[in-house]
């Protein structure tokens, strides 16, 4: 008889070893899925990269047009006519010199990832003072290199001088300088300043009024400003003065009543008008104003630097073959000779700064080789007394005070190619009696005031004429006036007429921004369709 199936331990067993088989299908199934997914992921992985490294070399680009910018400006900043060579600069790579762009310059500290090359546009430059430069900027491998990957992109920058030589007429207060009027603390603050003194803000009015100084207007003959005038502080007005370029002020009745009291940030901009004056002053077109311009336009406060002795570190200059440095009192007579620039000189020379062989005392010498002077203090004082006429590029700095004793003028007139600058760390002060004295020159006076010299005491001089740019830390006076029938008249000294020279806003005297630089700030920005070629973006 044949045994019957079983189903008891036997039959359990069979069914365990099948359930077995099936896991492990389904393991084997489970690990080629995984590995599949896993192999396609590392591949999307592995594709991206290169759009991951894309992205970020076009963001680096960016950063290297930026740079490229910043060395444009740096050489603008060391050289003011360097927009003059336009394209062509054998030792820059960056330019295209004489006809096609071969090189780039690579960015500093970058491990040579990055690099630029830029197109200067100077056309207009010297009509708007602004050169415009289109940068390409390149990342990724050398963009020199036959089939390099690289992103680019391409920038344009308006680039224009700054500081005091954009302005005519540049003043930090519209006071008499402390020095001269010998007023206490409480009178020598902007009109933004709150007075711990008297509970209000700017100038005691009660025991201050004496030291404010005004612009004058009177028929036929009148204060003028002809360029743009910045203040960090209020202008006073008695009658019809004009600013045809308009003003600028740090001055505004909002800030002047605000709780702090202590800042200006650039509100509507004001006046003040003598009450026995019929005030109507013309403020032209400053930017911001709303025609008809009744009031000046509003700004932030600007700092003023206080000392120009960094023009002694430029006096060995070896690039141009240096400069004349002095030591006290000394006397410069300017004289055209033959055309050429020379001078007369009587002073001590600092021969421990000055280059050895350099002529910088006699009879008429050569203007020093790099265009500048400046005399400090030993064991007198460093004043410099100029006069004469200029035939070249020159800078004079005093440590102290520089006079003026006659005419300052430029032998090829104001359109040509001479340009004199006087900078002082206190005064630079006008001596007359000269009747209607000239001054062709951008001046700076860091700590005090250009003012004319016994300017309350002497006769009716005539005008003042300025050609060039005046910046002060106090307004200086120049005369004095008086009132009737609402108009002020000039009742000793000088009216005053002031012209901008044009050629300040791309061009400045040797060093002379040396206390205030950078000079040259970008004005303009937009981003142009990117090729590798500056000249052919559009923007």
């Amino acid at each position: 008889m044949l045994p019957s199936p079983r189903s008891g331990r036997d039959g359990v067993a069979a069914a365990a070893h099948e359930d077995r088989g099936f896991a492990m299908i389904m393991t084997v199934v489970v690990i080629m899925i995984v590995m599949v997914l896993l192999t396609a992921i590392f591949d999307q992985g592995i594709e991206g990269l290169p759009l991951a490294r894309q992205a970020q070399d076009y963001q680096a680009a960016l950063q290297a047009a930026n740079s490229g910018v910043e060395d444009y400006i740096n050489r603008l900043d060391n050289n003011t006519t360097y927009y003059t060579l336009g394209n062509n600069d054998a030792s820059n790579p960056a330019m295209e010199n004489g006809g096609r762009w071969t090189t780039w310059a690579p960015v500093p500290g970058t491990a040579v990832n990055e690099w630029f090359r830029y197109a200067v546009d100077n056309s207009s430059t010297a009509r708007t003072g602004t050169v415009y430069l289109t940068v390409t900027g390149a990342a990724g491998q050398n963009p020199a290199t036959a089939g390099a990957r690289y992103s680019t992109r391409t920038i344009k920058e308006g680039i224009r001088i700054s500081g005091f030589t954009s302005f005519l007429y540049y003043t930090d207060y519209e006071i008499v300088s402390p020095t001269m009027s010998g007023l206490p603390a409480s009178c020598v603050l902007h009109a933004w300043e709150y007075n711990r003194v008297t509970g209000g803000y700017g100038p005691d009015p009660y025991n201050c009024a004496g030291e404010l100084v005004y612009f004058v207007g009177k028929p036929g003959i009148q204060d003028g400003l002809h360029g743009s005038v910045f203040s960090n502080d209020e202008l006073h007005i008695c009658g019809n003065p004009t600013f045809p370029a308009g003003v600028t002020t740090a001055y505004d009745q909002a800030t002047n009543l605000s709780v702090a009291g202590t800042s200006s940030y650039g509100g509507a901009g004001t006046y003040y008008g003598d009450p026995s004056c019929a005030n109507s002053p013309t403020f032209g077109a400053p930017p911001g104003c709303q025609s008809p311009c009744t009031q000046p336009a509003g700004a932030p406060n600007s700092p003023f630097p206080a000392t120009n002795t960094s023009l002694k570190t430029d006096i060995p200059a070896s690039n141009s073959g240096g400069g004349c440095a002095y030591v006290g009192p000394i006397t410069v007579t300017l004289d055209p000779v033959g055309g050429a620039g020379r001078m007369t000189v009587t002073g001590t020379v600092d021969t421990s700064i000055t280059p050895s062989g350099q002529v910088c005392t006699g009879s008429n010498i050569p203007l020093p080789p790099n265009g500048l002077i400046y005399d400090e203090n030993g064991s007198r004082s460093a004043d410099v007394t100029v006069s004469g006429t200029l035939a070249g590029q020159l800078t004079i700095g005093s440590q102290t005070n520089i006079t003026v004793a006659g005419n300052l003028l430029y032998s090829g007139g104001l359109t040509g190619t001479d340009m004199l600058g006087l900078t002082a760390t206190n005064d630079i002060v006008l001596s007359p009696p000269i009747r209607d004295l000239t001054i062709d020159a951008a001046m700076v006076a860091l700590n005090d005031s250009i003012y004319v010299q016994n300017w309350a005491r002497i006769p009716v001089e005539g005008t003042l004429y300025v050609n060039g740019s005046m910046a002060q830390k106090y307004r200086g006076p120049v005369g004095t006036f008086t009132t009737g029938g609402g108009v002020g008249r000039i009742a000793s000294g000088y009216d005053k007429d002031y012209v901008y020279d044009s050629r300040l806003q791309f061009q400045q005297p040797p060093y002379y921004t040396s206390p205030t630089l950078p000079n040259w700030v970008k004005s303009s920005f937009s981003e142009c369709n990117s090729t590798a070629t500056p000249a052919v973006s559009t923007c």
